[in-house]
């Protein structure tokens, strides 16, 4: 949109007609003949409304500019601005393309190698980290598109984002009996794992419920998607490294074997990768024969994500959650969680567009994704800083109380994880004999009853037929239960039949009672990781509303469900001997109630160990904050590498910028003028990362490089600025860690 009145074109002898609009700032809308032309800053106004606010497709930025210049909207007029539209982007790609030469960054993965300098930027003598760095991946399956949808545009869109389809189907035979197939979930937001029947059948407790957990709703894909989601990895800081599609499926091991071999070849050794079920994910590449040497020689180590890993059973929780992982700091891991709550506002404008203009809307979002989060490195370094250091303040004085009281170091709590693992990975199938007693109480106390009634004797013969039948019926139903009993006492070795009075009877009575109650205990268990899944879920930004009432509905039952679990739980838990603990509605809210309860209910069923110092409530309680504060004490050591490298890459990046940007002006003056555009933004930004790097240098508590620092009174005054607001940002992110740790 522009005020200018008409303006004259003057195009030259056998020159494009776009060359004469370009020179006035204008693009047209066909290469040789146009019929309308577009004012370049109206194209950089809706692209730049296009990367803030996703949401907003053509048509209705048309129609705004049909109102403001009194025109009326036609589709013609739309079809011109998206064909326009599409060329001005291809033209400012290929102008990055230029500067990106001459920048020496057209490398291949110059980006994802370069886009997070906290990750990425060594320098030289700083503390080795390990992992070296940290990633998160996870599948989406708001990312849909209809098959049919421009099905005319062949063109092809290349993206540094994006791995081809045929690179990721080099990993689809790596795992047996996998079933491809149409088992994305309509219900879904974001995917949590279909790997099909076979395969979810080695995954274990924890894949399977995090699959059940998923909303009432259609449960089978529909046939019109070609593109059936996204599978996309990430860095900590939410730096995107690489997205594939899922092609008519759902989340099968085929796209996180393809990131996760990418992962490896561009970034190397010592690499952490977290996945929503990252305990099924780690044996999936253990027996992958293209992924399991490279992953095992490369030191790849795999675990869940902080907050869905307390949904999983207590011993992947010890062997996967980041809490009881060495080198995990305080990241969450959960980054994807965020990129897909973001990415789903794009995928509702291009879920009917064909693939070229759904790559590229999909690729418009993530570029200016990574830039924001380029943008927020700085802060999240000082942020996490004081994360760190609170923790270690506030959670000191009750790991030190608990040692006094216990005569115990520090370190003796680290071999609580050990005996606790031992514990669990000792628990064994009951003994055949056990289990035969058990069943041979339940026939022997069976009751064994024939209702015949009234007899008539002077009714017909059909009526003494009946009672015949009755009779031999029952005979023959004794003489079945006689034989099966008679078979235990066999195999029991059982001289004489068993009554209420005798030992054998009471202990498999108590074996029984036992056994409910377990069976009890797994039931809340489920139901509790169920409803953590659809909490999660519900919280997603942009959900969709349909979506949101589907899930809200299956919390309401869950809940419901829960209730009644509890009660039926805490009815045989008063029949325990001991009586064991009763449960209440806030017990279950808690972010560690499963853990707490597995161990609850393997002491009544294998042996007793809740007199131990590990296994008791309030020693759990301090355990679970020491190790926050020797993660705590991780991320600072962490955080001090990253402040370093940030400071290092920015520092030289300014540099290398001022010394292309002089080159240019000699050699390309276009091209340096297209330069300091492209890099304007870049450079506000790096010494906004400045300026907060010396604040957070001024930190109490700061261990890390303290750098030379300008010291004159507008610096001090924009860092005192930047105290106050980075206290109060870190104040309020602070409170929200809390409420979702304690989930109160």
């Amino acid at each position: 949109y522009t005020e200018s009145g008409s303006r004259v074109v003057s195009q030259q002898h056998e020159e494009y007609a776009n060359v004469a609009l370009l020179r006035l700032g204008l693009l047209g809308n066909t290469p040789e003949a146009p019929e309308t032309a577009i004012d370049l800053h109206t194209l950089e106004v809706y692209h730049r409304l296009r990367r803030r606010h996703a949401q907003l497709g053509i048509q209705p930025y048309v129609r705004v500019l049909c109102d403001i210049n009194d025109i009326n909207y036609t589709t013609q007029l739309r079809e011109s601005f998206s064909n326009v539209f599409d060329v001005y982007l291809s033209l400012q790609r290929s102008v990055r393309g230029l500067i990106d030469a001459e920048m020496g960054r057209a490398t291949p993965n110059w980006r994802a190698l370069h886009g997070c300098p906290c990750c990425h930027y060594k320098v030289s003598d700083e503390f080795p980290l390990q992992p070296a760095v940290q990633y998160a991946a996870d599948g989406n399956n708001s990312a849909r598109r209809t098959e049919s949808a421009g099905s005319a545009d062949q063109r092809i869109f290349k993206s540094d984002y994006f791995l081809s389809r045929e690179e990721v189907d080099t990993f689809k035979n790596e795992v047996r009996g996998s079933v491809r197939g149409p088992q994305v979930h309509e219900g879904d937001d974001h995917g949590d794992g279909h790997e099909g029947a076979d395969e979810a059948s080695r995954m274990g407790r924890c894949t399977s419920d995090f699959r059940v957990s998923r909303p009432d709703g259609p449960k089978k894909a529909l046939d019109i998607y070609e593109t059936t989601g996204i599978f996309a990895a990430a860095c900590r800081h939410g730096v995107m490294q690489k997205i594939c599609e899922m092609v008519r499926s759902g989340e099968l091991a085929k796209y996180g074997l393809a990131v996760t071999n990418h992962l490896l070849d561009v970034h190397g050794h010592d690499i952490n990768l977290a996945q929503d079920t990252g305990c099924a994910f780690s044996k999936t590449i253990a027996n992958s024969p293209l992924l399991a040497d490279k992953a095992r020689t490369r030191n790849l180590s795999v675990c869940v994500n902080a907050f869905h890993g307390w949904a999983h059973s207590r011993l992947c929780q010890l062997n996967f959650h980041p809490l009881y992982r060495k080198g995990a700091g305080l990241s969450d891991l959960e980054q994807m969680e965020r990129a897909f709550s973001a990415s789903n506002a794009t995928v509702r404008l291009i879920r009917y567009a064909s693939r070229f203009h759904f790559l590229q809307g999909l690729d418009l979002h993530f570029l200016q994704w990574d830039e924001d989060r380029y943008g927020e490195l700085s802060t999240f370094l000082c942020q996490k800083y004081r994360q760190a250091l609170t923790i270690i303040t506030e959670y000191s004085p009750a790991v030190q109380e608990m040692c006094q009281r216990l005569s115990i170091t520090p370190s003796d709590i680290d071999t609580w994880i050990d005996l606790e693992r031992t514990f669990l990975m000792n628990l064994k199938e009951e003994p055949d004999d056990r289990k035969l007693a058990a069943e041979y109480w339940q026939r022997v106390s069976a009751p064994f009853k024939v209702t015949i009634g009234n007899i008539d004797y002077e009714k017909d013969a059909s009526e003494t037929l009946l009672l015949e039948n009755t009779r031999r019926h029952a005979t023959e139903e004794y003489l079945v239960r006689h034989r099966v009993v008679t078979d235990l006492e066999t195999k029991l070795g059982v001289r004489e039949s068993w009554s209420k009075s005798s030992e054998e009877y009471r202990a498999a009575a108590e074996y029984l009672q036992h056994q409910d109650f377990y069976k009890a205990s797994d039931r809340v268990q489920l139901l509790v990781a169920q409803r953590l899944q659809e909490l999660t879920k519900s919280h997603i930004q942009d959900t969709g509303y349909k979506m949101r009432k589907a899930i809200g509905k299956a919390i309401e039952r869950r809940s419901t469900a829960v209730r009644t679990a509890i009660t039926h739980y805490n009815k045989l838990a008063a029949k325990m001997n001991p009586p064991a603990t009763q449960l209440r509605w806030d017990d279950i809210v808690q972010y560690t109630f499963l853990s707490e309860l597995e161990i609850l209910k393997h002491s009544y069923f294998q042996q007793d160990v809740r007199e131990q110092a590990w296994a008791k409530p309030v020693n759990r309680d301090a355990a679970i904050k020491h190790f926050k504060i020797q993660r705590a004490r991780e991320e600072i050591n962490r955080l001090n590498v990253e402040a370093r490298r940030l400071r290092t890459w920015v520092n030289d990046e300014l540099d290398d910028i001022k010394r292309h940007k002089e080159r240019l002006e000699k050699a390309n003056p276009l091209l340096a003028a297209a330069m300091t555009s492209q890099f304007a933004a870049r450079i506000r930004a790096n010494h906004a990362h400045l300026r907060r790097l010396d604040t957070l240098e001024r930190l109490p508590g700061y261990s890390g490089t303290v750098s030379a620092r300008d010291t004159d009174g507008e610096a001090s005054r924009e860092d005192n600025h930047l105290d106050l607001e980075d206290e109060e940002l870190h104040d309020s992110m602070h409170k929200l860690s809390l409420y979702v740790e304690n989930m109160d």
